[in-house]
Formats: structure tokens, C-alpha cells, sequence
């Protein structure tokens, strides 16, 4: 605990090596779970404004890899496997008023009420939201090092991804004084500062190929230069959470959703070591372009 705050994490992983002569199989399993609690006083004050502004999370992930590797160095040293993920991240969101919170928040003079009508607006209320994005990954990967002479290596690397993003988002309000004791302008102020938001489901999927092609060759026992092309890509992702509402109050689900980030690296470099290697020296000149880069 610290303070009224309370965060859990942990995990555990199991990895596995079995020698078969000329290949190793590898296993790696993996589970970790984060927690996390609130507890805090959103208006950082002594009045009674909001009870309660918090958002939980509950994360669980498993994964599982398997690989298959050469043994030794060959004219062709290679590796291949394959790869599973799947994370939840289940969450609440309470937002609560107290009974100064319709004094503070609503101003003197608005739409003529009253101090008591003031506080009788937002005392109480509530606005509750839930979610649980979920993502499920699957890929299949492999890599060779053709060594094409003693000094001169070609690596070559592929993954193929699909990963799907799914889950739910909705909001509701509730609490307070009955609605039947409170004016028109008083349920008009209550609803704004309480907004709903009808349940929506989203679901997404995409595949992507990736990888990598590098040449590099050794000038000498000290110095080796290379060229480098690789391709990623960041799946797209979803966006579980208030969206603004169209005028019918239909969240804009259009704006849910985020493109994938793609980028294409181009490398160049020099990596040598001098005077008895009491010197590391390292050059590198790179391009990197990225198309529809994601960012909060």
C-alpha cells in the first residue's frame, strides 16, 4: 500500500531447452498480471466535491513461444517458431459527487437557481463505466545467417502477425436526489455533468508481415561493415473510452479505431576497434520512415 493507493504486479515464466542433436527446441511460457487500485480524493481539497474519481484495472497476459534452432555454425545457421499472446485488461471508472459538488461546480445565477437546488443537482450522483479490451496475437517467424564466405554474412529474417482487438465500453449514471423533485434546468445540469454512453462492441483485426535483411562483411580481425533493411509494424489499435457523440448521441465509433503504424529502417554503419582495442569506434547512418504513427 501507499497511501490510499494499491498496485499489484507480478509474473512467472517458465522456459524449457531440449537438445536433439543437430537442432534445440525451445519452450518459453510466460503469465503476469498487474493490479491496479485508487483510492484518491479527486478534488485535492477539504470540501466535499467528489467522493469518488478512480479507474481500476485488472490486467492478465499469457504468452507462449516455441523455437527451433540449429546447433553449431554452419554454412546456413537458422531458427524458427512460433509465437501466441493474449492479454485483458477489464477496467471500472467511478465517478462520484458529494455534497458541495453542485455549490462549486455549478455557478451562482445558473438558470436561476438556488444555493439548495444548486446542491441538489449533482449531490449524490454518480456516472459509472466499464470495459475490458482484449487482444489476441499469433505469429510465425523464422531467421537464417547464410555465411557466404568466412568474412561475409546475409541475414535473413520474416514474421507474419495477426493480431485481433475486441472489447466493450459503456457508461451509466445514477444517484441523487429523484428526478421528480428536480426542475427541468436542474435535470438539464445533472445529465451534462453525468453523460451516458449507449454500449458499443468493437472488433478489429490485422495481419502483417514483417522482417529484416542485413549484409555485413568483416575488414579484418577489427572492423566490420554492414547494410541493414527492415520493415515493422505496430497493430492498429482501439479506442475503449469517452468518444465524442454524434448528434443523436451515438459515439462516433469511426474514431475508435487507429491505423496501424508501419516503418521501413535503412542502415548503413562501421563498427571497429583500434590500437589493440583499447578503442571502440562506431559509425551509422540511417533512414527511418514511418506512415501513420500513433501517439496519444
Amino acid at each position: 500500500w501507499l497511501g490510499p493507493i494499491r498496485m499489484e504486479q507480478g509474473g512467472i515464466q517458465v522456459n524449457a531447452e531440449y537438445d536433439l542433436g543437430p537442432v534445440t527446441l525451445t519452450s518459453v511460457s510466460a503469465a503476469r498480471f498487474w493490479e491496479w487500485t485508487p483510492r484518491n480524493d479527486p478534488d485535492y481539497s477539504a470540501l466535499n466535491i467528489s467522493l469518488e474519481g478512480n479507474q481500476y484495472d485488472r490486467q492478465r497476459q499469457f504468452s507462449q513461444e516455441f523455437r527451433l534452432a540449429s546447433n553449431g555454425r554452419r554454412t546456413l545457421d537458422w531458427v524458427v517458431g512460433l509465437y501466441a499472446f493474449h492479454q485483458k485488461i477489464p477496467g471500472w471508472f467511478i465517478n462520484e459527487y458529494g455534497r458541495d459538488a453542485g455549490e462549486f461546480l455549478i455557478a451562482p445565477g445558473t438558470a436561476g437557481l438556488t444555493p439548495a437546488q444548486r446542491r441538489a443537482t449533482l449531490e449524490g450522483t454518480y456516472t459509472y463505466a466499464s470495459s475490458e479490451p482484449k487482444t489476441t496475437s499469433v505469429a510465425a517467424f523464422g531467421q537464417g545467417v547464410w555465411h557466404l564466405t568466412d568474412a561475409v554474412d546475409l541475414t535473413v529474417g520474416l514474421r507474419y502477425t495477426h493480431e485481433r482487438k475486441y472489447g466493450f465500453y459503456e457508461q451509466v449514471r445514477g444517484g441523487g436526489s429523484p428526478l421528480a423533485t428536480l426542475t427541468p434546468a436542474q435535470i438539464a445540469l445533472r445529465n451534462a455533468y453525468t453523460p451516458i454512453y449507449a454500449r458499443y462492441d468493437l472488433d478489429r483485426s490485422w495481419g502483417d508481415l514483417s522482417g529484416t535483411a542485413s549484409l555485413s562483411g568483416k575488414l579484418g580481425e577489427d572492423a566490420l561493415v554492414y547494410v541493414t533493411y527492415a520493415r515493422g509494424q505496430k497493430s492498429g489499435g482501439l479506442n475503449f473510452a469517452t468518444l465524442p457523440l454524434s448528434p443523436d448521441g451515438a459515439p462516433l465509433l469511426d474514431l475508435a479505431v487507429v491505423s496501424p503504424e508501419k516503418v521501413d529502417n535503412y542502415e548503413v554503419g562501421l563498427k571497429s576497434e583500434w590500437f589493440d582495442r583499447r578503442l571502440t569506434a562506431n559509425f551509422s547512418a540511417f533512414l527511418t520512415d514511418v506512415s501513420n504513427y500513433q501517439s496519444t
